[in-house]
């Protein structure tokens, strides 16, 4: 299988957008795409509340759909939108370790206790998955 970069002629004829619209809010994931894509327009929509449920695939499709139908895309252009969900290690009461989906923490508490288990997983010699 190929490997693409930018800089080659067979993946700029293959993909060779004219603007990226970023549907979401994520600093980071604006300054990623405005790395990517240096030479092109870059707008954001808010595609607005997502859902509480863990299927990352489901609140990307969500979050496409949502700015769909708030800007019609020109041509040429192209939109874009991800979700991430937190793995957190929980030990069952058989004192296995498990990862859990925890979606993004939505407070300090929840910070804290995401964060406290990572602590006790790098405090104990485990690999935290983080």
């Amino acid at each position: 299988m190929k490997e693409y970069s930018r800089r080659d002629n067979d993946f700029n004829r293959e993909f060779n957008p004219k603007g990226i619209i970023y549907a979401g809010e994520s600093s980071r994931r604006i300054a990623f795409l405005d790395v990517c894509f240096p030479n092109l327009p870059l707008k954001t929509i808010y595609p607005g509340e997502e859902p509480e449920v863990d299927d990352v695939g489901y609140i990307a499709n969500f979050k496409l759909l949502k700015g769909l139908g708030q800007r019609n895309l020109q041509e040429g252009e192209i939109m874009i939108a991800s979700d991430t969900r937190t793995k957190v290690p929980i030990v069952d009461k058989n004192g296995k370790i498990n990862l859990i989906s925890k979606g993004k923490p939505a407070n300090l508490e929840q910070i804290y206790e995401y964060f406290t288990y990572l602590k006790w997983m790098i405090d104990a010699g485990q690999n935290p998955h983080y």
